[in-house]
């Protein structure tokens, strides 16, 4: 309970006119207790109270008394309106209008002195609490802002535990929010005004909850005026670290951080001020150059990575940029990273070098920049320096052996491996090896296995590989070429048609493989792919008849010579495959060999026994069987007669 008072003194007065004293004993709340003492008044006197405002502004009527007699009373009036000034008390003798004050401005309380936060006054009605404020300095480098600690030590009073808990629970309404304002007022005057409080915490002392209840509010704020920094920010960072790799390359992270604090009475932006200004920070505007490092400068920064680091409960944003620095040619909008494998071995007189490596990309550029940056890139003078640096040589040649690219959109990094040698062979060259055999039929097989391959990039070299193996490539010059250089007999020429032939392309290696054999066979019929036949030959026998001898048991038999010999039987069967996209044979083709094997081996007059063609569609050509047979009498035959078995 308040009350009203300084040093513990009650507020009294007296109306010289009624002798009426009255006694303001204290208040809680909006609860006023007062004592009045009289002992002659009229029956129509009034008895008041009332309060001023914090401009002094009297007319806050508190309460009214009608005094029917003599004696003492205590009262105990509720009134809606806080007092924040002073409070005096008035008389009437019918109505309030016609009153005549006899305790005027009897205490000013506390001086006019008013707390306020959040626009609430502190406890109104009880002892006004000790303020202490202390400042802060926080320091980044240099003096950056100030955080000021106020601490409210009062205390609540009251009649009775209820009262005490009551005004506890008033003292916990008030400070429920943080980033409020706390003001104190004198007078009508504003001594301390201070934005964005936050309540650090509110503590009470121990208490039997009679009487007194001991307790402590401590806020704390950052002032703007006492910034020297960025208002609205704590705990800035800014640092750059460096680490330099043995191949030349200089790793660069930036780091920025910072925790907020509100700035704002209509919603909490701790969180937007510290992110504002780390972002105000990244990128290059605070680089500092690396004077240590050997090869780099920093004048060609890439960044590799940015990673964000969000907490909101605790309001704080960091940043972290990762930076990568070269030379001016390998760094910049993409960064450029090859490594060398060497092959000096001229055992066989070819050196050998391939670069391998990555144009990767910087962040936010996109793929057409980095392909111009691959572009722009001497990949052959590169090459040209380690492998003279390597192998002591400048004999490289500059149409590189083998070149691959690769593109990966999603990560933007384009991989390119490229491998040059010293051989000058022309930029589009068939690799092969021949195999010369002979088979049991004395038949001699040439073949031919090899790749047709290029130099150059991959979609250039496959064209020029195409267009050799369209125009330039003559397996049968090769063939014949291996045959006559064999140490086999060459009595019978290697024929051009080729025994089996495949062809696999590949546009991804840029290459063509080919495989075709060749033997020396008679020479087939033009028109004819594939031909082979076998001539069968039943040679005439003389007939005979041999009875076995009854009277001579054993091997005696009594042979007959008939006079005559059977038909001498000739067949002719194979297969012929069509040449396609030529003057193809005809059926009459393969009567034709029939015929001319007929003549050639056959004797006497011919007959036809059996006729046997077929045909069917098998892969590039017409596919023929053929059969077919004849019988002849010979002319060679001599029918003599014989005795015996022994005979013959």
């Amino acid at each position: 309970m308040n009350p009203y008072i300084e040093s513990n003194t009650l507020i009294s007065g007296q109306n010289p006119a009624t002798g009426i004293l009255l006694d303001i004993l204290g208040s809680e709340s909006n609860t006023l207790y007062y004592n009045y003492t009289g002992s002659s008044v009229s029956s129509s006197a009034v008895l008041g109270v009332e309060a001023s405002d914090v401009a002094g502004n009297w007319g806050y009527i508190i309460d009214t008394q009608t005094f029917t007699g003599l004696g003492s009373q205590t009262q105990l009036s509720t009134f809606s309106n806080p007092i924040n000034n002073g409070i005096r008390g008035f008389i009437s003798s019918s109505n309030l209008s016609n009153s005549q004050i006899f305790i005027d401005s009897l205490y000013s309380f506390g001086n006019g002195l008013i707390l306020l936060y959040s626009d609430n006054e502190i406890m109104p009605g009880q002892p006004k609490p000790l303020v202490s404020k202390v400042d802060n300095q926080i320091r980044f480098g240099e003096r950056w802002n100030t955080t000021s600690t106020i601490t409210l030590n009062g205390q609540v009073t009251g009649f009775s535990y209820e009262s005490i808990l009551s005004a506890q629970q008033e003292l916990l309404n008030v400070f429920n929010k943080d980033f409020e304002n706390f003001s104190i007022i004198q007078g009508g005057q504003t001594l301390y005004s201070q934005d964005f409080n936050i309540i650090k915490d509110i503590n009470f002392g121990n208490s039997l909850y009679r009487g007194v209840l001991d307790y402590t509010v401590t806020l704390e704020s950052q002032p703007q005026y006492l910034f020297s920094g960025i208002y609205g920010v704590t705990n800035p960072g800014n640092e750059w670290s460096f680490a330099e790799t043995d191949d030349k390359l200089l790793e660069i992270t930036h780091t920025i951080s910072a925790k907020g604090i509100n700035t704002s009475s209509s919603y909490s932006n701790s969180f937007d001020n510290a992110k504002n200004y780390v972002l105000s920070l990244t990128g290059t505007n605070s680089f500092i150059p690396p004077f240590f490092s050997l090869y780099c400068t920093g004048a060609s920064m890439c960044i590799d990575s940015f990673k964000e680091n969000i907490n909101r409960l605790e309001n704080s944003y960091s940043v972290v940029e990762k930076y990568v620095s070269l030379d001016m040619f390998h760094g910049g909008a993409g960064y450029i990273r090859e490594s060398f494998d060497y092959n000096c071995n001229l055992s066989n007189g070819i050196a050998s070098l391939n670069v391998k490596g990555e144009v990767k990309s910087c962040k936010n550029v996109d793929l057409n920049t980095l392909r111009q940056k691959y572009i722009n890139y001497d990949v052959f003078g590169a090459a040209v320096t380690a492998y003279s640096g390597a192998c002591g040589r400048i004999d490289l040649n500059p149409n590189y052996l083998v070149s691959g690219v690769n593109e990966d959109p999603y990560s933007k990094i384009i991989s390119f491996d490229i491998q040059f040698d010293n051989d000058f062979t022309p930029k589009t060259y068939f690799d092969y090896s021949s195999e010369v055999k002979i088979g049991e039929d004395d038949i001699t097989i040439v073949g031919i296995n090899g790749t047709i391959k290029g130099r150059g990039d991959l979609l250039n070299k496959y064209s020029l590989v195409e267009n050799y193996f369209n125009t330039q490539l003559n397996l049968f010059a090769l063939a014949n070429e291996s045959y006559k250089e064999s140490d086999i007999s060459h009595t019978y020429p290697l024929r051009s048609q080729q025994l089996d032939y495949s062809v696999s392309k590949n546009p991804f290696l840029g290459e063509i493989t080919v495989s075709t054999s060749y033997d020396n066979r008679d020479l087939i019929p033009p028109g004819f792919q594939y031909l082979d036949y076998t001539l069968v030959f039943k040679p005439a026998l003389r007939q005979l008849s041999s009875t076995p001898l009854p009277i001579c048991p054993g091997d005696d038999y009594y042979t007959v010579d008939l006079g005559y010999a059977n038909r001498m039987q000739f067949s002719v069967n194979g297969q012929a495959t069509v040449c396609p996209g030529t003057a193809e044979a005809s059926i009459g083709d393969i009567n034709n060999i029939a015929n001319d094997n007929l003549i050639k081996f056959g004797k006497g007059s011919a007959l036809v026994e059996k006729k046997s063609i077929t045909q069917s569609n098998a892969g590039n050509g017409k596919t023929f069987k053929f059969n077919f047979g004849y019988s002849y009498d010979s002319a060679s035959v001599t029918v003599s007669p014989f005795s015996s078995i022994n005979a013959l």
